[in-house]
């Protein structure tokens, strides 16, 4: 099971680097202590740190509700934000999503369905 796990977080993690790539957007490692706190200035991004105060609660399901009708049929604006945001679920053990009603498989579904909205598939 460990190793499934290791597996699908290290195939998220392509995923994000390639929409990244893909959609012109510059995202940190995802493994680095900067994402974790994404967001938290507020001010600069009061989406991002709307999405991150969201997952640090555990209402998963609910920010990434919200990310969905922030970029609508393809807002732009909101590219960085959905990256960031899989990346920082990504993050989390499978403890803490499974607690808060989401799985890995949910990232990575969640991701496919953020790339085609902007006309990529990831399949």
């Amino acid at each position: 099971m460990f190793f499934r796990q290791d597996w699908l977080m290290r195939q998220i993690d392509m995923f994000i680097q390639e929409l990244a790539h893909l959609l012109g957007e510059e995202i940190p490692d995802p493994f680095s202590a900067e994402l974790e706190d994404y967001g938290t200035a507020g001010e600069a991004d009061p989406f991002g740190a709307q999405l991150n105060a969201l997952v640090h609660a555990g209402r998963i399901n609910e920010a990434e509700n919200l990310l969905f009708e922030k970029i609508g049929d393809g807002d732009h604006h909101y590219i960085k934000q959905g990256l960031d945001f899989y990346a920082l679920l990504n993050q989390k053990s499978d403890d803490y999503l499974e607690l808060h009603g989401f799985s890995r498989e949910e990232i990575r579904e969640g991701l496919e369905d953020f790339g085609r909205v902007y006309g990529i598939d990831l399949k």
